[in-house]
């Protein structure tokens, strides 16, 4: 019986943290009909090797500088900031103005990018637009290499709306692979752009970022699971002490409902069973 493969991108830093290092990891692992790649930047192989190799886990390394740097990628990322609306987006369209000096050029490249957010970017007909055409654009011959290679089963994009989890993604969804993601972090939803390629499932850290994913990136709700902070979870293994005695320690009304800030995430059970269900 051949077993499932599955890519997990480890891009930026945080991952090992948010996903390597936590029992979602090691339940995967434990999966003895996995092979499990790691697909990380070509500057950090060894890292990887040293740290997370094990029986049925392997390091792949890409050149992010090479995959990124096309003219079509550099394209469609920067039609994905111009494309979302938003307060931190806008503020640093003044920004590249004032560095500008306030210059004639930096005023007519101000209002250019000012004129095409304003005129498209409420309507999720552009987006859809948008995203059918990124797939189009050619892939990167070593991203094409590692799914012709490894012909993998199932993608886990720990970082959504990273340049090469996008483009790592854009492969899988043309080949029709099931693309399980994650948001990394509370404010790229509305600071990264549009996402350009839409996953089957999306992991999040709250319900705030699933309503954000939902409006702002044409999301699925029920395709959502809101799954905490991961890095979290040890947490609930630790001995917990008991509630009246913890609000007397802390000066807390033990009678107040607490239960909004002490609710624990619960990330991995849910998540590892998605990965194995592909």
């Amino acid at each position: 019986m051949s077993k499932k493969k599955i890519f997990i991108t480890a891009f930026h830093s945080f991952i090992s943290k948010n996903i390597l290092n936590t029992d979602l990891f090691k339940s995967l692992i434990g999966q003895t009909d996995l092979d499990i790649w790691l697909i990380v930047p070509a500057s950090k192989q060894s890292f990887y090797e040293a740290n997370y190799v094990q029986a049925n886990v392997r390091v792949l390394s890409v050149n992010t500088d090479r995959i990124t740097n096309l003219f079509w990628s550099r394209l469609f990322s920067r039609l994905a900031f111009l494309l979302q609306s938003s307060h931190y987006l806008n503020y640093k369209k003044i920004e590249r103005r004032l560095k500008s000096k306030n210059s004639i050029k930096g005023w007519i490249h101000y209002y250019y990018e000012i004129g095409i957010t304003k005129l498209l970017a409420n309507w999720s007909v552009v987006r859809k637009i948008f995203r059918k055409l990124f797939l189009l654009v050619p892939s990167s011959i070593n991203i094409s290499n590692l799914y012709d290679d490894l012909s993998p089963d199932v993608i886990f994009s720990t970082d959504v709306f990273d340049e090469s989890d996008i483009l790592i993604s854009k492969e899988a969804r043309k080949r029709n692979l099931p693309i399980i993601g994650m948001v990394r972090s509370w404010d790229n939803c509305y600071s990264k752009g549009v996402l350009r390629v839409l996953p089957d499932w999306l992991v999040v850290n709250n319900e705030v970022i699933k309503d954000e994913v939902t409006t702002l990136h044409d999301m699925p709700a029920e395709n959502i699971f809101v799954g905490g902070l991961p890095q979290f979870d040890a947490f609930l293994k630790k001995p917990i002490t008991p509630r009246d005695e913890f609000c007397r320690r802390v000066g807390l009304d033990p009678q107040k409902n607490l239960s909004s800030l002490l609710q624990p995430a619960v990330f991995y059970p849910i998540l590892t069973d998605k990965l194995l269900k592909f």
